[in-house]
């Protein structure tokens, strides 16, 4: 119940400090839809700051009510 929460923070972690932009933007930004540009600095911030919260509270209140 733990590992993967942990493997999820890694993964962020590794995709939001140590990916280069050209690869973060070749992966999300699909040439078809204009959308995704706009939306490309929204994702940045929710890898970055959003999910590692959320997964970090859920393995602390696993933790406390565990």
């Amino acid at each position: 119940n733990i590992i993967l929460p942990l493997i999820a923070l890694g993964l962020c972690y590794i995709f939001s400090h140590y990916l280069k932009d050209e690869v973060k933007k070749s992966e999300f930004i699909n040439d078809e839809s204009p959308t995704t540009l706009k939306l490309f600095s929204h994702w940045i911030f929710i890898i970055k700051w959003i999910v590692p919260t959320t997964i970090i509270t859920a393995l602390l209140l696993a933790a406390i009510w565990g």
